[in-house]
């Protein structure tokens, strides 16, 4: 059952990445879902809505954040997530790129991905640069090492949470 949710949060997430190009298929054949892949998808929507709500309002308490602070760093977690998301999504692509291509691929080829990998995790580190420029430019410096202590700590748990299960 955690491996499902846990599954389902990864797709919710992925799927809000999803282009409207990619949701259509050889043709322009739209790709229909079942009413229990659709109800999945939104049952999995309010998972991630309730995450990202409990998150903010765990961080706001451990750091003493006013409502517009609060809201603040809420925007700038999105902004962070999304990145942070997107880069995991871009390096887990690239890792199944050379899974495919097995004992197959030149070395030119392992430059190139190693390339790829790098400035995905360059993204992702200038993200985090810029998450926390954000929090020391618009709160204090001691408010926003709270709020980055109290994100660190929420997601390890939560992750702990899931995976005891």
């Amino acid at each position: 059952m955690k491996e499902n949710r846990l599954r389902a949060f990864v797709l919710l997430v992925l799927l809000s990445f999803t282009t409207p190009s990619l949701l259509f298929a050889n043709n322009h054949r739209e790709l229909l879902l079942s009413s229990s892949v659709e109800q999945e998808i939104s049952d999995q929507s309010a998972v991630h809505e309730q995450f990202k709500k409990e998150r903010i309002e765990a961080i706001a308490k451990a750091a003493g954040l006013s409502a517009e602070e609060k809201q603040l760093v809420s925007k700038e977690l999105d902004k962070y997530d999304e990145v942070r998301v997107s880069s995991w999504a871009g390096i887990r692509k690239v890792y199944d790129e050379i899974s495919k291509l097995g004992g197959k691929i030149t070395s030119e080829q392992y430059l190139d991905y190693y390339k790829k990998i790098q400035a995905l995790t360059e993204k992702r580190h200038q993200a985090s640069q810029s998450f926390m420029s954000a929090l020391i430019n618009q709160l204090t410096p001691e408010k926003a090492f709270k709020v980055y202590e109290e994100y660190r700590n929420f997601n390890a748990n939560t992750g702990r949470k899931l995976r005891h299960r």
